[in-house]
């Protein structure tokens, strides 16, 4: 599945130290809040996007936007919501399609990155390739972080997303679409106590059965 425009993917994996003296991100948990700002064809706009649940190697997001794109009564189940699995593939909630078990095994593996490390994943269209790149830094927050660049190739070229990862905690942060449009994180804002509502099956979508599922194999 291709990542949608607003993703973000952060997953506290172990990985190496960030650059020397950049004091620790936020944790991330159920409330934090993410910021971004895209560029596009020129055009800027920033999303937020908040954690509302946190598994084993997988994150549930709500996307939150200042403007609204659709009618309440036009809206998709889950269209509001989406996975991420090990830090670096998007899962729209709306769409009843999750990665197997072997595909986050192999997802999951690829921490700590390091450059040239690759895993090729799915059949058919969904036939894909992750490569860890070069190492790179990353300005977030007053400091260079450590990061380093993940390409994802898919069978048909026109999918392909570059992506830049953060080494410690595992997050993308920068997702270059193409030339003239890029998304990078600005801020991590993690407060504790944030009072969530609780979700429907409205809200979740196809990731209600998922989430179930999870539960029911802890």
């Amino acid at each position: 599945m291709r990542r949608a425009a607003t993703a973000l993917a952060l997953f506290a994996l172990g990985g190496p130290s960030a650059l020397a003296d950049a004091p620790d991100l936020p944790a991330v948990a159920p409330g934090t809040s993410i910021f971004w700002v895209t560029n596009f064809d020129g055009d800027t706009d920033q999303y937020r996007e908040r954690v509302h649940k946190v598994g084993s190697d997988w994150i549930l997001f709500q996307s939150l936007f200042e403007d609204t794109y659709y009618e309440d009564d036009e809206a998709l189940p889950g269209q509001d919501y989406f996975l991420i699995f090990s830090g670096i593939e998007f899962y729209d909630c709306s769409e009843d399609k999750f990665p197997s078990s072997e595909e986050r095994e192999a997802m999951a593996g690829l921490f700590p990155l390091e450059t040239g490390t690759s895993i090729t994943l799915g059949e058919g269209e969904m036939l894909r390739t992750m490569m860890v790149g070069e190492a790179t830094p990353f300005f977030l927050m007053g400091d260079d972080r450590s990061a380093h660049d993940l390409l994802i190739e898919y069978a048909d070229d026109s999918l392909s997303e570059d992506l830049t990862i953060l080494d410690d905690p595992a997050m993308t942060v920068g997702i270059t679409w193409d030339e003239s449009s890029k998304d990078r994180v600005l801020a991590i804002n993690s407060t504790a106590n944030t009072p969530l509502p609780e979700l429907t099956e409205q809200d979740l979508g196809f990731c209600a059965g998922f989430l179930a599922d999870e539960e029911d194999n802890q």
